[in-house]
C-alpha cells in the first residue's frame, strides 16, 4: 500500500495507515528472518495479546543485541504507541522507514515514512494538550483535531478517572440501579453473560429491562433503596407501590432488593435528575413519582434540590455500601439523557443544563471526599456523549442512537470488564 493509495482513504486515511503499518509488522515477524527468536510466547504471541510492555521488552533485547531490521524498530513504534510514548514511537518509526528502504526491498518505504509522520503529529498534537504551569501539567481542552486522534477518547476522558486495571468477571453479581441510562448499562452487560439481576421482574418499566432500578431519578429515590437494603428504613413489608415516568404505577419487591445489594459485589450508579417533587406540608421530597390523577396543588410541590442534598445522599449511599459490602466496587456515572420536561418557569433546555450541573458537582464532591477509596470511581458518559460525540441522540434529542451506546458501552468494557479469553 503506497502512501498515495492511503491518502485516497479521506478521513480514513490514519486509521488505514496504522492498519497498514500493522499487517506489515506482523507478516514480517511472522516469516523466517525472526524463526530463531520465536520463543514460546514469541513477540507476536504478545503483540495478538495486547501485551505491550512484554513485546518492547523482546524487541528493545534484540535491538540491543545488534539486529537492526526494519521490523524490529516497526515494533518498537509500534509497541511505544500503544504504551502511551509518542514520542518514542516517532523515531522508532522513522528509523524503521530509513532502514526500509536502505537495506529492506523497499516497496513499504512510502508507508512507513507515513505512519512516521502520523505518528509525528499524535506526538505533536499531545503536546500540545498540555502545559506545564509552576512545575505542574495543565490539561487544556482538546481541539477537534485532537479528539479524532487514535486513542482520543482515552487521553482526554478518562486519564486520571480509569482504574488501574479492569476488574469486573462474569464472577461478579452487579447491580446496576439508577436513571434510564441505567436500563442501557444493564442490558450490555446481561446480554454479554454478566450477572445483572432485575429487581423486579414483574415490573413493567419503560426498557427492555423492565426493572424498576432503571427508573430511579433522583437521588432521594436511590437513598432510600439503600436505607431499605440495609436497614436504615422499615418500608412496608415486603412491598413497595412505585409509578414511572409513563404514570404505570405497579408494586415493587423489597426483598429482591435487599437480596441483590447484600449479594453484589459492583455496583453501577447512574444519577439522572435534580428536580423533585415533595410534600409542601411535611417537606418529604417523595420516593417514587406520583400517578397524576393523585395530584393536589394543596400538597404537592415541585423544586430543585441543591448540590448539598445531592452530594448528602450519594454520600450516604457511598458508606452505606462500604458498611455493609465493603469490598464491592461502586462506579457512579451521569446520564446523558436530559429532562423529558420541567415544570420550572424555564425552557426544558436551561433547566436540563442546571439539573446536569448539580449532579455533576455532587459527583465530583463525592470523589473528592472520598479520594482515598480505591473501589469507587466515575465514568465519564456524560462528557463523553455530550462532549466528544456529534448528534449522539436520535430525532427526539433524548434517546441515544445505537452506535453512539455501543461506543460508550466498548469505553466502559475497556477499562471496567476483565477481559477472559
Amino acid at each position: 500500500m503506497t502512501a498515495e493509495a492511503v491518502a485516497m482513504r479521506g478521513e480514513d486515511t490514519e486509521q488505514s495507515i496504522f492498519t497498514a503499518a500493522e499487517n506489515f509488522l506482523f507478516a514480517s515477524l511472522a516469516g523466517e528472518e525472526f524463526a530463531a527468536v520465536a520463543n514460546e510466547p514469541s513477540v507476536l504471541d504478545h503483540l495478538e495479546a495486547g501485551d505491550y510492555e512484554a513485546a518492547y521488552e523482546m524487541l528493545y533485547s534484540l535491538v540491543q543485541g545488534n539486529d537492526m531490521s526494519d521490523a524490529l524498530f516497526l515494533g518498537l513504534a509500534f509497541t511505544n504507541y500503544h504504551l502511551k510514548y509518542p514520542d518514542a514511537a516517532e523515531k522508532y518509526a522513522a528509523q524503521a522507514a530509513m532502514l526500509h528502504g536502505a537495506v529492506g526491498d523497499g516497496s513499504q518505504t512510502e508507508l512507513l515514512e507515513a505512519y512516521a509522520e502520523t505518528l509525528a503529529q499524535i506526538a505533536e498534537d499531545r503536546r500540545n494538550s498540555k502545559m506545564i504551569v509552576n512545575e505542574s501539567f495543565v490539561h487544556l481542552y482538546p481541539t477537534q483535531k485532537q479528539l479524532e486522534q487514535v486513542g482520543a477518547v482515552d487521553q482526554y476522558l478518562m486519564q486520571g478517572l480509569a482504574p488501574a486495571e479492569p476488574f469486573i468477571t462474569r464472577s461478579d453479581r452487579i447491580a446496576t440501579i439508577g436513571s434510564c441510562f441505567t436500563g442501557n448499562v444493564s442490558a450490555f452487560l446481561r446480554n454479554n453473560g454478566y450477572d445483572v439481576p432485575i429487581l423486579n421482574e414483574g415490573y413493567s418499566g419503560n426498557l427492555a429491562t423492565g426493572s424498576f432500578s432503571d427508573e430511579v431519578f433522583n437521588t432521594y429515590i436511590l437513598r432510600y433503596l439503600f436505607e431499605l437494603a440495609f436497614g436504615g428504613e422499615a418500608g412496608d413489608g415486603d412491598t413497595l407501590k412505585v409509578v414511572n415516568q409513563h404514570n404505570n404505577e405497579s408494586t415493587f419487591s423489597v426483598s429482591a432488593l435487599k437480596d441483590t445489594f447484600k449479594s453484589a459485589s459492583v455496583f453501577i450508579i447512574t444519577l439522572g435528575l435534580a428536580e423533585v417533587w415533595f410534600n409542601k406540608q411535611t417537606g418529604e421530597v417523595y420516593k417514587t413519582a406520583k400517578a397524576v390523577g393523585d395530584y393536589d396543588a394543596n400538597i404537592h410541590d415541585f423544586r430543585v434540590t441543591t448540590v448539598e442534598e445531592n452530594f448528602d445522599n450519594i454520600a450516604y449511599v457511598t458508606q452505606a455500601i462500604r458498611d455493609n459490602v465493603k469490598d464491592a466496587s461502586v462506579i457512579f456515572t451521569l446520564s446523558p439523557v436530559p429532562l423529558k420536561a420541567t415544570f420550572r418557569e424555564m425552557g426544558c433546555v436551561p433547566a436540563n443544563s442546571v439539573s446536569k450541573a448539580i449532579l455533576r458537582v455532587a459527583l465530583d464532591q463525592l470523589m473528592n471526599e472520598f479520594k482515598g477509596d480505591a473501589r469507587l470511581h466515575y465514568f465519564p458518559s456524560y462528557e463523553l456523549i455530550l462532549d466528544c460525540l456529534q448528534n449522539p441522540f436520535e430525532a427526539d434529542r433524548r434517546y441515544l442512537g445505537k452506535d453512539v451506546v455501543n461506543f460508550a458501552m466498548t469505553l466502559f468494557a475497556n477499562h471496567y470488564i476483565v477481559h477472559e479469553q
